[in-house]
């Protein structure tokens, strides 16, 4: 081989001598990577929320022309779910309670709409989002969440019995002081009821993730709507406990039992109920 020079002046036969005529293999040259960016920092909830959405798109699959479920005209009786499980909800009221349940529902992939009866004055009505009239809010509710305050159900009922009627209603109302909690006694009969989301302070629903897992919602609702209360409360980061059909007085005792632990004998409000099973 013949011999060869570098800009310093020296020269190579076989074996360069210069250091400038080496040539290092790539794969011996250190690779210099990025550390990834940090995350976000995100709440309890939202993880557990976006673990159940994880689940769900690994066991269904999506398809837009078949988002929601199939409801019989004239929203006449149950609801026949799709696998897809993503459900229109009309959530009444739009304080803390409202707004936490609603923007929950939506972080889950649920259609929400609220309805308020400040919906002209977003100030009054509590939230930044989009609010329609009750009456509006009610026409195309496949579940009804009335998270107004207790006392507001009878006027509500007044103006929109003829909307409400065959719905399902998830009652998250408290009736404070009254020898009874629900407000079932307010509504039109033919309302197919539910009794969820008042045993527990609001901030345990924005953030129902404790130390050692999710927090329980017990609920009462008709057999033939349980799995789609059970879909809502999932949504919400809870879990869902089926005490019955017809149960509302015993989550109404829950309820009860939060308000002397929490508030009566000092523990907090960042209190839940859990149900340990063998």
């Amino acid at each position: 081989m013949g011999r060869r020079s570098c800009g310093c002046g020296g020269t190579s036969r076989s074996y360069p001598q210069c250091w400038h005529l080496i040539t290092i293999p790539r794969m011996a040259l250190p690779t210099l990577r990025r550390k990834p960016p940090k995350p976000a920092a995100q709440s309890r909830r939202s993880v557990a929320v976006q673990r159940l959405a994880q689940t769900r798109r690994r066991t269904t699959r999506f398809d837009p022309l078949r988002w929601t479920s199939i409801a019989p005209e004239g929203n006449a009786g149950p609801v026949a779910w799709n696998e897809r499980t993503f459900v229109k909800i009309t959530v009444i009221g739009t304080g803390f309670i409202g707004s936490t349940l609603g923007q929950a529902l939506s972080d889950a992939g649920h259609q929400i709409t609220y309805g308020s009866r400040h919906a002209d004055d977003p100030a009054a009505a509590g939230t930044t989002q989009a609010v329609s009239p009750i009456g509006q809010a009610l026409l195309d509710a496949e579940v009804v969440i009335l998270a107004l305050p207790g006392a507001a159900v009878v006027d509500l009922t007044a103006e929109h019995a003829s909307a409400l009627a065959n719905k399902l209603v998830i009652d998250a109302t408290n009736q404070m002081g009254a020898d009874v909690a629900n407000a079932r006694a307010f509504l039109p009969a033919s309302v197919r009821y539910a009794r969820a989301f008042n045993t527990l302070g609001g901030e345990n629903m924005a953030d129902p993730v404790f130390s050692d897992g999710r927090a329980d919602m017990f609920f009462s609702s008709p057999s033939g709507d349980r799995s789609t209360v059970e879909t809502v409360i999932e949504g919400v980061g809870l879990r869902p406990v089926y005490v019955g059909e017809d149960q509302e007085a015993i989550i109404d005792a829950l309820f009860q039992l939060w308000i002397a632990l929490a508030i009566k004998q000092g523990h907090g409000r960042r209190l839940a109920l859990r149900l340990l099973e063998s």
